[in-house]
């Protein structure tokens, strides 16, 4: 995942992360490829909207945690090219 400091409205700051499963979730629905940073620049205006909503509705922690279902919605299980068994379904 990726964590950065951001600032709010407020003119405060908080440590933003992004997992990593979020972040290949995101490129898997929106048929990215890349690295992480290449992933995380891409989806950064979805990610900067669903951090703003979760600053406020915690009333502005320190620290957000943006999750794959926060930024895409509720997962669905996603099937990697090539699987062949239920424990390679994530």
């Amino acid at each position: 995942g990726v964590e950065v400091l951001v600032w709010d409205q407020d003119g405060g700051t908080f440590t933003l992360t992004v997992s990593q499963e979020a972040l290949e979730d995101y490129a898997a629905r929106n048929g990215l490829a890349g690295d992480t940073m290449s992933i995380f620049y891409a989806a950064f205006p979805a990610i900067t909207e669903v951090a703003d909503k979760l600053h406020a509705l915690f009333g502005k922690p320190r620290k957000v945690l943006v999750k794959t279902k926060d930024l895409n919605g509720e997962r669905q299980p996603i099937r990697r090219v090539g699987a062949t068994s239920p424990s390679s379904i994530r």
